[in-house]
């Protein structure tokens, strides 16, 4: 179908994924390992803002960063995350690569 944006595309799927349970990650997609510096929290919708918030991961966490996909916003690196089969954006700021 057609949603009018790369934003309403992506949040429908997210939405498709979460009621999935898990999602396959397409071999076009390289993710590199990251550990959270500090406790970090991680957002539904690009760009993160506090309405979007899903959880957050405690300092330490392990997650698959997508790689190359990033972009700047409200003074922020943002990043797209896979993480225990969903999709989520959080600071690279806060990320290091493992």
């Amino acid at each position: 179908g057609d949603f009018g944006s790369k934003e309403a595309a992506e949040e429908a799927l997210a939405g498709l994924k979460a009621l999935a349970g898990s999602c396959t990650v397409s071999s076009d997609e390289t993710t590199t390992q990251h550990c959270t510096t500090a406790n970090l929290y991680y957002h539904t919708a690009y760009p993160g803002n506090s309405g979007t918030r899903a959880g957050k991961w405690p300092k330490g966490t392990i997650v698959d960063v997508l790689d190359g996909w990033e972009t700047q916003a409200d003074g922020y690196t943002w990043v797209k995350v896979l993480y225990d089969g969903g999709t989520y954006y959080a600071a690279r700021e806060y990320l290091e690569r493992v």
